[in-house]
């Protein structure tokens, strides 16, 4: 090579990485992975994540793995995504530190967090639907990437929601000449019926580094929606410091009541932070996630990673906070996503360098200022090139003025005089305004309580719960709900049209009908009752009565939209398309960007034979939304063929592929469409479903075809097979009738079953007899059985077991069945017998601790249990349970045959929390259990001061913790009738009686210090920690009321 033409490849190569360029790149890169496995094939309808199938295998040594990686990169950050888990933004870092505003895990460490099981730490992870760790965080979702005319770059990443059948795609972009990547959502209900809502975007950052929590924000509420004081805590605590944090559980912090729209973390010993802004509004919830600083959270350090040390997550939300069914009570509902809604929303990462904090930020850049004893410095680090001014002012007298012309993070800085307390600070970046600080509050009044005398079983009450029961996707609570507003009152129309729906998604179209009538006779124009009316009217063929319910719904905004494109879809449906023309023209002129109406003007041009036209719509609609396949398969009806067909699937790269080919099918045939259904379909992969739908197309025109496709359905396996669309109903109909194989009754069982229909679900599976080869029929069945009076499971868990014989789940199914009736003794058989098979199971290894557990085996118990390695689920604490449940019962036993030194050392062991078991210990731990054991051991030992000590543990942690009144507090209060303070014992069962009336744990208290134990017994009935099951079952809600109850059947009330 000629020294001319090296040196011109080197300037080039130095061009590129010091000049404003940005670049993308895909490449595979090798991590140190802890993998997960073993799908579970067994369905479980009606609840989450069903359709999608959970994985119960975890690894606890890592393999070299290889993993798509896409970089993108300029002068001043690089970011990495990895499109096959989640579409996860897997870190970034600024570059001339080398710090990452990012979290980045040099592992890829799959644990079991998420709705389906598997989940990573570190990154931004997306989420959409119901509720957090949403199905897709750890799968492959579709992906794309592209330059941009503007010189920046783009990977897009999406996927499909089924639960709640949305579509979310994001493109994550990054320009030459910013120090700051966006990530850019749109995220749509293209269903015609109101869908769960339910979208936060959660960032991880590193723990260390004498970290602050910059939340502008005068509150902080909890999931369930109460509100208390930020940052400053009720108990003087500075909670937006890390390390102040050292106390309680792990926390999430909703932070709210100011309008910045910006948060960040700012690593003081690195004087270096990251930020994160949004237009307010675009993204009300900020939230600060952190594990406890504790063992118990300090173990998820060595579980999620290898090196890189602790994480804390800022997560940004649509609404304030992450609602659990309790927030419903207050302020803090739940939320709705609209028929055919559309939502867009922009947000800013970047890193912040060499200021000292941050008080204000946003795409310009970070403000901070910095008061002395006689001036104050001002501090501003750029995310892009400013040539402006700075003003600042006193109160509303401009007192400096500064031309600045600063690039990407070159810190600008200057001293200025103090101003007076009277005359606030504000600083204004830029002529156009666009980023101002100043010390004047900015902190809304909005209400943080909701009233303690509203009526919760009102009228309105009752129909506020049912839609947020709606909202949370608990249909069936919704359902009881809404019924029982109904009852009150039998003509309150907003009950009435959400009970229609419902009825609606039940395809229970005459019940769903009546009650829709029944509100449009007292409201005619009400538009959600209209719009429903028309879907109805749609579903059960009379179009008369859809288009007019529809047209009267468009009178409305809020359904103008949706009724127009539903109106455009019927027109399809009835081959008028000059009409369907002019209401899909009527959306876009509303809408530019509505996708849902760009697919059908292109479909439309496409019927008229206008494909010029249909080309421009799918050109739009590609530059919109490059991940919406509906563009290359509307190119692919233009023109058929082997190019048109790979680039249509081509960026179909999801775990489950079918699903979007099965979803985009059914939207054809909506339309009334067959040949476009069959194209797609028979581009689709391997699916039983996907085999019905084409035998169920092909009924009418091809009936060698359509026997073909049906006798594939046949063959198909029926594992992991999940239907839950109310489409697939009437070809699953015509399938029974076709054919008297088992599964199609199965699969429609288990459609009705998910949908609600449980009577006709039990139905279908009675139907199916004892027909069915597949062990995971018999396992949902009993799921399915489980509460009629007349049903025992026991013969279909065994033929379960018989069918299923290499899959632990089936040993594990029985051996819990034998708990709960209390054959412990046929379980422990049945548990040594398969960990005989299955010697590395740990499922297996942890019940076969719980069956000795129930078989009174309490040292063979622990010894099992300290040879099991529990790999936890978020907030497990499972093992340990039953670990302290047998620690305790043996000591009792050692008690009893008067052993009282091994009873206190086996006390000892019920402290321990073994992390091998996967949960560390906490800072507030109730040993009550264990002091009150071990003082009656110290009182038989005649070591009365020790015993003494011990109970004046037990009443000092009572009264630091009272107001939980829990089963452990009967301690507190027969420690106290030892030590002869009657007084004090009913003054707290005075404040129990006030707080909490009628609790069943305070009657059986106070039957016990009467020694009425009959009374007691009948009202531990009412309490409800066994169910006929056994009590060593951590599962229960208070596990420890059994080992109150045994440790008062064994030592007895009174001391000796």
């Amino acid at each position: 090579m000629s020294i001319k033409k090296w040196l011109v490849i080197l300037l080039v190569t130095v061009y590129a990485c010091s000049s404003d360029t940005a670049t993308i790149e895909e490449s595979l890169k090798t991590f140190a992975t802890y993998t997960y496995s073993d799908p579970d094939p067994t369905p479980r309808p009606g609840r989450k994540p069903y359709p999608y199938f959970r994985f119960d295998g975890y690894s606890n040594n890592s393999d070299s793995i290889d993993w798509k990686v896409i970089a993108m990169e300029n002068k001043y950050i690089k970011v990495h995504i990895f499109p096959e888990i989640g579409g996860k933004i897997w870190g970034a870092i600024e570059k001339s530190t080398n710090n990452e505003f990012i979290y980045y895990n040099s592992v890829v460490k799959f644990r079991n967090i998420a709705m389906r099981g598997p989940w990573t730490s570190g990154g931004i992870e997306l989420n959409f639907g119901i509720i957090g760790h949403s199905p897709t965080v750890s799968t492959p979702v579709d992906y794309v990437t592209r330059e941009n005319d503007d010189g920046s770059v783009s990977c897009f990443v999406g996927a499909i929601d089924l639960l709640t059948r949305t579509r979310w795609e994001t493109e994550i972009n990054l320009h030459p000449d910013k120090a700051y990547f966006t990530t850019n959502t749109r995220w749509s209900n293209p269903t015609a019926i109101l869908q769960p809502y339910y979208q936060w975007s959660n960032a991880a950052y590193q723990a260390e580094g004498n970290l602050e929590f910059i939340f502008p924000g005068k509150y902080r509420i909890g999931h369930g929606g109460s509100a208390n004081n930020w940052p400053i805590d009720e108990n003087g605590r500075d909670l937006s410091f890390y390390k102040n944090n050292n106390f309680g559980g792990s926390k999430s912090n909703h932070i709210i009541g100011d309008l910045s729209g910006f948060y960040g973390a700012y690593w003081h010993d690195l004087n270096f932070g990251s930020g994160h802004y949004s237009k307010y509004g675009d993204k009300l919830g900020g939230k600060i996630f952190l594990w406890s600083l504790a063992r118990s959270g300090g173990i998820w350090e060595d579980l999620l990673t290898d090196t890189d040390g602790q994480y804390v997550e800022l997560q940004s939300g649509r609404l304030f906070n992450q609602a659990v069914s309790g927030s419903t009570r207050t302020p803090y509902k739940h939320f709705g996503f609209l028929p055919h809604a559309y939502d867009e929303f922009k947000e800013y990462w970047y890193p912040v360098m060499n200021i000292g904090g941050v008080l204000k930020s946003n795409h310009l850049g970070a403000l901070n200022v910095i008061k002395n004893n006689t001036d104050q410095q001002i501090y501003f680090s750029p995310l892009q090139s400013i040539n402006d001014e700075i003003k600042i002012y006193f109160g509303s007298e401009l007192q400096y003025s500064f031309n600045v012309d600063i690039k990407p993070l070159e810190i600008w800085e200057t001293s200025i005089a103090k101003n007076q307390s009277n005359e606030p600070l504000k600083i204004i970046v830029g002529t156009n305004k666009e980023l101002i600080y100043t010390e004047e509050s900015s902190f809304t009044t909005r209400p943080v309580e909701s009233p303690d005398n509203f009526d919760w079983n009102s009228v309105y009450g009752l129909f506020t719960e049912g839609v947020n029961w709606v909202y949370q996707g608990n249909f069936d609570r919704a359902y009881e709900r809404f019924t029982a507003c109904l009852e009150k009152d039998s003509l309150y129309v907003p009950a009435l049209n959400y009970l229609a729906e419902l009825q609606l998604r039940k395809s229970d179209f005459q019940n769903a009908l009546k009650n829709i009538r029944k509100s449009l006779s007292i409201n005619t124009y009400d538009p959600k009752a209209n719009f429903i009316f028309g879907l109805i009217s749609r579903h059960v063929d009379n179009l008369v009565d859809a288009q007019d319910g529809f047209a009267v719904a468009s009178i409305s905004p809020e359904y103008r939209v949706a009724a127009h494109l539903e109106l455009a879809k019927l027109f399809i449906l009835k081959n008028e398309l000059h009409m369907a023309q002019q209401y899909v023209a009527k959306v876009l002129e509303k809408e530019a960007a509505n996708q849902n109406a760009l697919v059908l003007m292109a479909m439309i041009s496409r019927k008229y034979g206008q494909t010029k036209d249909a080309k421009r719509y799918i050109r739009q609609l590609e530059y919109l939304s490059p991940l919406n396949h509906f563009s290359r398969a509307e190119r692919l009806f233009l023109n058929q063929g082997k190019q048109t067909s790979e680039s249509f699937t081509s960026l179909i790269k999801n775990e489950l592929p079918y699903q979007t080919f099965m979803e985009m099918a059914l939207w054809y045939e909506y339309l009334g469409a067959v040949e476009e259904p069959i194209i797609l379909l028979e581009l689709s992969s391997e699916s039983a479903l996907i085999n019905l739908q084409l035998a169920w197309l092909y009924k009418n025109n091809d009936k060698e075809k359509s026997e073909f496709y049906l006798e594939k359905f046949i063959q198909s396996t029926s594992d992991f097979v999940f239907p839950f669309r109310k489409e697939l109903i009437s070809p699953l109909e015509w399938a029974i009738r076709k054919t008297d194989n088992w599964k199609p009754k199965y699969y429609l069982g288990l459609l009705h079953w998910n949908i609600g229909n449980h009577t006709y679900a039990k139905d279908l599976f009675n139907a199916c007899k004892d027909l069915p080869e597949s062990p995971y029929f018999y396992l949902a069945k009993t799921d399915l059985l489980g509460d009629e009076k007349d049903y025992d499971p026991e013969q279909d868990l065994l033929k379960a077991r018989k069918l299923g014989i290499d899959d632990w789940r089936t040993s594990l199914e029985v051996i819990e069945f034998y708990l709960r009736k209390g054959l412990v003794e046929k379980a422990l058989s049945l548990s040594k017998e398969s960990l005989e098979m299955f010697s590395a199971n740990d499922a297996l290894k942890y019940n076969h601790a719980k069956c000795l557990l129930a078989n009174g085996l309490y040292a063979e118990n622990l010894n099992e249990l300290e040879n099991t390695t529990i790999l936890p689920f978020e907030g497990a604490r499972y093992g340990r349970i039953t670990y302290r449940q047998a620690a305790v019962m043996e000591s009792i036993q050692l008690f009893e045959k008067q052993k009282f030194e091994e009873a206190i050392e086996t006390i000892g062991k019920a402290r321990l929390w073994p992390e091998n078991l996967g949960v560390g210990q906490p800072y507030d731990v109730d040993e009550r259990i264990e002091d009150f054991l071990e003082a009656e051991n110290l009182l038989r030992l005649n070591k009365k001061d020790k015993a003494h000590e011990l109970y004046e543990g037990i009443i000092t942690y009572s009264h630091e913790n009272e107001g939980r009144y829990s089963s452990t507090d009967f301690l507190y209060l027969i420690t106290l009738k030892r030590l002869d303070r009657d007084e004090q014992v009913n003054s707290f069962l005075a404040r129990w009686q006030n707080e909490k009336p009628g609790d069943p744990l305070l009657k059986w208290s106070e039957a016990m210090l009467n020694n009425n134990r009959n009374a007691a017994q009948i009202i531990e009935e009412e309490i409800n920690t066994e169910a006929g099951e056994t009590p060593w079952d951590p599962r229960y809600t208070d596990t420890e009321f059994e080992l109150i109850k045994k440790i008062f059947t064994h030592i007895g009330l009174n001391s000796n």
